[in-house]
């Protein structure tokens, strides 16, 4: 005979299951939202972009600089680095947000925030150079027009997040270099760790001043009533959510790429083996 509690149990645990399979979307979903919003284009960009940094380190000789280029355009290779977002994306999305998102990112406005973003992030220009413009624009911007960039900035907490993923990125790198090469000099993960914490603060402050600059540059040719609405749907409760999660899914996306650059540099020094 069967307990009147295992009959409770069941329908509890069959209940719970699903909840369980609800509370994820298919990976299709997250593609279609990595595409619609950009992510998708954007993330290709990160080895160029990270090659581009890595090539002005002084002191490396130019077989070091090619090696390294390579490692970096293995390591950040569009299919690799999409993986990694993705699964956060799949992951992370409440389904209930997934048709808002997709009736934002469809809209005619939603395809061209999309479309400024993905150039921008594509552009290839100097990032010295691209922070100078994007000052530039600042200084003539109208005080409105520089209060719905600094809203943006705020609601994407954008600062935050890049010193975030500048500090996790550098101690992916340790961590890659220390699976293979662990004899190797240098600071521990613990006082490398504690080095860069001491200076978020700072590092954040600074990197308001970068966004603000980049997001004028990003977004020179959209009107201020168009921006505005941007900054209204960023502010909504699906356009925080997706905000986090694509935060999330870029840095998991740069920590897992930073591992393996790292797990290749001893590799890249001159006279190592090819």
């Amino acid at each position: 005979m069967q307990h009147p509690w295992l009959a409770g149990l069941l329908a509890l645990l069959l209940s719970m299951a699903a909840g369980l399979s609800q509370a994820q979307i298919g990976a299709d979903t997250a593609e279609q939202l990595m595409r619609k919003s950009g992510l998708w284009q954007q993330l290709a960009t990160l080895g160029p972009q990270v090659r581009a940094g890595l090539q002005a380190v002084p002191g490396l000789k130019a077989e070091e600089q090619q090696r390294l280029g390579r490692s970096v355009d293995t390591a950040f290779a569009p299919d690799p680095v999409r993986a990694s977002a993705l699964r956060v994306l799949t992951d992370g999305l409440s389904p209930s947000l997934v048709p808002p998102l997709l009736a934002w990112f469809d809209s005619a406005l939603g395809r061209r925030i999309t479309a400024l973003e993905e150039a921008s992030a594509a552009s290839g220009a100097d990032p010295t150079e691209a922070l100078r413009e994007g000052a530039a624009l600042l200084d003539r911007a109208t005080p409105e027009r520089r209060q719905l960039l600094g809203r943006i900035v705020e609601l994407t907490q954008a600062p935050e997040a890049a010193v975030s993923m500048m500090i996790n990125t550098a101690l992916a790198i340790q961590q890659g270099v220390a699976s293979v090469a662990p004899a190797m000099p240098g600071p521990s993960r613990q006082e490398l760790k504690a080095g860069l914490e001491g200076q978020r603060a700072s590092m954040r402050r600074a990197f308001e001043g970068v966004m603000l600059a980049a997001f004028a540059r990003a977004y020179e040719t959209l009107p201020d009533a168009e921006l505005a609405a941007y900054a209204e749907f960023i502010g909504t409760p699906g356009g925080r959510h997706f905000n986090d999660v694509a935060t999330r899914a870029v840095e998991r996306a740069m920590v897992d790429g930073a591992q393996a650059l790292g797990r290749s540099l001893p590799g890249a020094k001159a006279g190592a083996n090819t």
